[in-house]
C-alpha cells in the first residue's frame, strides 16, 4: 500500500510534468539522437525529472503504456541509464543527468569510430578492386558521357593521371578551346615527362591560339596540321583509354562522348592516328 506521503509527491511530481510537456520536445529529440528511442527517452526524462517512481506512476506520468514501460525499463537498466531499487512496490530512479548524458556521448562517440573504420575499409576495399587488373583494367567498358562538362571532367582526371603519352586528333575549334581552358594542367603533365602529340585541322587565319605558343616551348609538346578534317575526333591516353567524340562538327554544340579502355578499340584509332602524323610529317617536310 502506497503511503499518503508518496502519493502527495507522485501528484505534485504529475502536476510539475504537465506543465513542462512542450518543453520536453526539445530534451526528447537530443536524447533521440544520442541513440534512445522515442519512448525510452521519454520514460528516462521523466525519471530524470523526478524522485524514485513505481513503474505505474512513470506509465502515468511518461504516458507509455504499463507494458512497454517494464520492457523499456529493462533495457534503460541494461544500458546503466536507470536503477531499481528494492521495495515494495518496486521503484525505479534515473542515473543524474549528466551521467546518463556521458554514457550516451561515449556510446554515441564509440558507434561514430566504429562507422569511420567500417568507412575506410569499405573504401579500401573498392579502392582495392578499382586498382586491380584483373577486375577493371583487363573487362572492356564502354560508358557514354552525355554531357560536354562531364566529358570535360573525365578528360581532366586522365590529364592529371596519364603517365607516358597523350595522342589527341581534334577539330580546330573545340581544340583550341579544350587547350585553353587545361593548358596549365597539360604543362604540368608535360614538365613530369608525359609525351603530347597532337593533330588538328589547319586554322583559316593560319594563326595558332597563345595556349599553343606557351606549350611549344615544352619539348614534349608537339602539334601536327592536317589541311582536311579527320574522319573522327579522339584522345588516347597511355594507350590504355579513349574519348571519342560522337560529331565531326567544329561548333561548341554539346555533344556526347564515349569513354572505353577497349584494347581493339584503342588499336584501331592509334592506327589512323599515327597514320595522320606520318601525313603531316610528309607535308611539312622540305621539298
Amino acid at each position: 500500500m502506497v503511503c499518503s506521503h508518496t502519493k502527495n509527491r507522485s501528484v505534485r511530481q504529475g502536476d510539475d510534468l504537465a506543465n513542462s510537456n512542450e518543453d520536453n520536445k526539445e530534451p526528447i529529440l537530443t536524447l533521440t539522437e544520442l541513440g534512445l528511442t522515442t519512448t525510452q527517452a521519454r520514460v528516462y526524462l521523466t525519471l530524470a525529472k523526478t524522485n524514485a517512481l513505481t513503474a505505474k506512476t512513470l506509465a502515468t506520468l511518461s504516458e507509455v503504456c504499463r507494458p512497454d514501460v517494464y520492457r523499456i525499463l529493462n533495457q534503460l537498466q541494461k544500458t546503466g541509464l536507470v536503477e531499481k531499487i528494492i521495495a515494495k512496490p518496486e521503484e525505479f530512479q534515473a542515473l543524474p543527468i549528466d551521467k546518463g548524458l556521458s554514457i550516451l556521448l561515449q556510446r554515441r562517440i564509440q558507434k561514430t569510430q566504429d562507422l569511420q573504420y567500417r568507412a575506410i575499409k569499405l573504401v579500401q576495399t573498392i579502392k582495392k578492386r578499382d586498382e586491380n587488373p584483373a577486375t577493371v583494367n583487363q573487362i572492356s567498358q564502354f560508358v557514354l558521357i552525355p554531357t560536354l562538362e562531364t566529358a570535360n571532367s573525365r578528360a581532366e582526371r586522365l590529364l592529371n593521371t596519364v603517365e607516358k603519352n597523350i595522342c589527341l586528333l581534334g577539330l580546330t575549334k573545340k581544340t583550341n578551346s579544350w587547350l585553353s581552358q587545361y593548358a596549365l594542367n597539360l604543362e604540368v603533365a608535360l614538365n613530369r615527362g608525359v609525351k603530347c602529340r597532337i593533330i588538328m585541322p589547319k586554322p583559316n587565319n593560319g594563326e595558332l591560339g597563345d595556349s599553343y605558343k606557351f606549350l611549344s616551348k615544352n619539348p614534349n609538346f608537339e602539334l601536327g596540321l592536317i589541311s582536311d578534317i579527320p574522319k573522327a575526333t579522339f584522345a588516347i591516353w597511355d594507350e590504355k583509354e579513349i574519348l571519342i567524340t560522337t560529331s565531326i562538327i567544329d561548333a561548341p554544340n554539346p555533344i556526347a562522348t564515349l569513354w572505353s579502355n577497349n584494347k581493339c578499340l584503342i588499336d584501331l584509332h592509334l592506327d589512323y592516328f599515327e597514320y595522320l602524323w606520318l601525313k603531316t610529317k610528309i607535308q611539312n617536310s622540305p621539298n
